[in-house]
């Protein structure tokens, strides 16, 4: 058998923050329960050799940014609205909303850094100034917004 569907039964698991008084979805994950179907291309039940299988994690599409206020992020290269500061090249943390004042409130997040670069979450589009340095100071992300997001 060439191709196959692995179906996993499971639930999703979803992170809220508060912003201007809404609940805003912040990050989600799938949690895999013990029930895995395999099935063919027509639905059918097929015997898979589950030894063969190879690891592939679950991956999550982020929720969609609501944007209560602020400044809003949109990214010239795939149009997302989320954006992401990169902190020592390992963790980051995502931008909920941006004020005109460089006052930002993010997700949640548990580690601190300096930051490296600011990127789209969509598809990794660095946010650059006018002579190509990389940006890293709130009130850089916030010109660079007000300059090339109408």
């Amino acid at each position: 058998m060439k191709e196959f569907k692995k179906v996993t039964v499971g639930f999703v698991v979803q992170n809220y923050a508060t912003l201007n008084g809404k609940y805003i979805c912040v990050g989600q994950e799938f949690v895999a329960g013990d029930q895995v179907d395999y099935e063919n291309e027509n639905g059918e039940p097929v015997e898979i050799d589950t030894a063969k299988e190879a690891y592939f994690p679950f991956e999550m599409a982020a929720p969609k940014q609501v944007v209560t206020g602020g400044l809003k992020f949109i990214c010239p290269s795939c149009g997302c609205n989320y954006l992401e500061q990169i902190l020592d090249g390992v963790h980051s943390i995502q931008i909920l909303n941006i004020d005109e004042d460089s006052d930002f409130n993010y997700g949640e997040y548990e580690s601190d850094g300096m930051v490296d670069r600011v990127q789209c979450v969509g598809c990794g589009y660095i946010l650059k100034d006018k002579f190509d340095s990389e940006i890293t100071e709130n009130m850089e992300i916030v010109e660079w917004v007000k300059n090339n997001c109408k």
